[in-house]
């Protein structure tokens, strides 16, 4: 992989002392951490073990990694002039029906994307981008102000669930007044948690847009010939968007470096949906695991995460996909950006799904798929290709029950 020497990226190296040194190893020897923050939309955070110069390196062959796959795989703005590469995903989307050469790095990351969207019967597509920046921008266009005639929805008064929709009638600085079919009712603010709806006319037109589109004649087509590599995407509303997968696909090659380099101390979180790690140092009586917390996405609040389960993982990756931080509500729904490929529309099925594996974009890319799809396709999937795929999954529905599909990772419901 080419080195790629640091332009725009602004990241914080930050030494942490570890407590517990074992007697082989050096005395130099301590937990390096590093984060970037310009990368796949998310800021990612990778520490190890070992001395301060070799982390240095480390470090180094990490940002070239996440920054070539991060330029590759940006859909929202094409490479700068100076760029070593080709064509990224934007470009590529403004080129439909031209054969184009591409990188090998992009078209490896493309290829296993194929191969994922065979495994899960076309659950999981990247050629999906257009009808998902559609419900992006429904959600980006929420309202956000308490407006007589805008509709909220109420999860809490005075830390009492509600889970009800209603039509803001006044508002002043302490309390808001609101309607439903039946009632008017007259809540304190500071007692107050809800969300804000977006508009029925709103929902309307983006779903106008979302029954217009065509994508049954989608087609990504690649070839290579002597070692050059091309891609050619036709059909009338095909956009690639690799933003459910490139992220995991990326941590896997940061993992793998790590781990041909010899480092068994070491954890990778890529923002909140993607971690894998090494073993954990600072737990040498607990088997050297890392204990991570699942986010209930009920109850959970954008400033206070309350969790729902802890697991225990090493030497393994995680992936969790959920309708709890990317949303708009329209009659008490979670409208995201994970949509079903045969609907074009957001599913409602489950509110969180978490995927522990071996491999890191696999579980990226299935966690998505599994989610859109209906519990009887789920079900079936896994009793299908759990063992071979060597996945354990915990699912939460949207009716607030949980069911997992584990076989030797320690979960722990916390709801029960």
């Amino acid at each position: 992989m080419a080195t790629i020497f640091i332009k725009k990226i602004l990241f914080v190296l930050t030494v942490l002392a570890t407590a517990i040194i074992f007697s082989a190893c050096t005395s130099n020897e301590e937990i390096h951490s590093i984060t970037f923050y310009d990368y796949m939309y998310t800021s990612i955070t990778i520490s190890l073990y070992g001395t301060e110069e070799v982390a240095d390196i480390h470090f180094q062959a990490l940002n070239d990694i996440y920054e070539t796959y991060d330029a590759l795989t940006n859909n929202y703005q094409g490479l700068n002039q100076d760029s070593i590469y080709l064509e990224n995903i934007y470009s590529i989307n403004q080129q439909k029906d031209t054969k184009l050469e591409i990188d090998q790095a992009l078209y490896l990351l493309l290829e296993e994307a194929l191969r994922l969207q065979t495994l899960t019967e076309g659950y999981f597509n990247i050629g999906l981008g257009k009808p998902v920046k559609t419900w992006k921008n429904l959600i980006l266009n929420t309202p956000n102000d308490l407006t007589v005639g805008n509709s909220i929805y109420v999860r809490t008064y005075e830390n009492n669930p509600i889970y009800q929709s209603y039509e803001v009638v006044s508002t002043d600085e302490t309390t808001i007044q609101v309607q439903d079919e039946e009632n008017l009712l007259t809540f304190q603010k500071n007692q107050l948690i809800y969300d804000f709806e977006v508009s029925t006319e709103a929902f309307n037109q983006t779903q106008s847009t979302i029954n217009a589109m065509k994508i049954e004649d989608n087609e990504i087509i690649l070839e290579s010939d002597n070692d050059t590599y091309f891609i050619t995407i036709k059909g009338s509303d095909i956009e690639l968007d690799v933003g459910a997968f490139s992220k995991g696909y990326a941590t896997e090659l940061a993992k793998d470096y790590l781990i041909e380099e010899d480092i068994t101390y070491f954890s990778i979180s890529a923002g909140s949906s993607t971690i894998s790690v090494g073993q954990n140092i600072n737990r040498p009586t607990q088997n050297e695991v890392y204990i991570t917390s699942l986010t209930d996405p009920i109850t959970s609040l954008p400033f206070f995460k309350e969790p729902y389960g802890i697991i225990h993982i090493k030497n393994q990756s995680l992936a969790t996909s959920g309708n709890f931080e990317q949303y708009t509500m329209y009659q008490g729904l979670r409208y995201h950006h994970l949509i079903s490929p045969f609907t074009l529309n957001p599913t409602h099925d489950y509110a969180a799904l978490t995927i522990i594996g071996d491999d890191a974009g696999l579980l990226d890319a299935l966690s998505t798929a599994l989610f859109v799809m209906p519990t009887n396709v789920f079900d079936a999937f896994m009793e299908t290709h759990q063992a071979s795929l060597n996945i354990q999954v915990i699912r939460y529905n949207s009716d607030n029950t949980i069911d997992t599909f584990i076989t030797d990772v320690y979960f722990e419901d916390l709801l029960s």
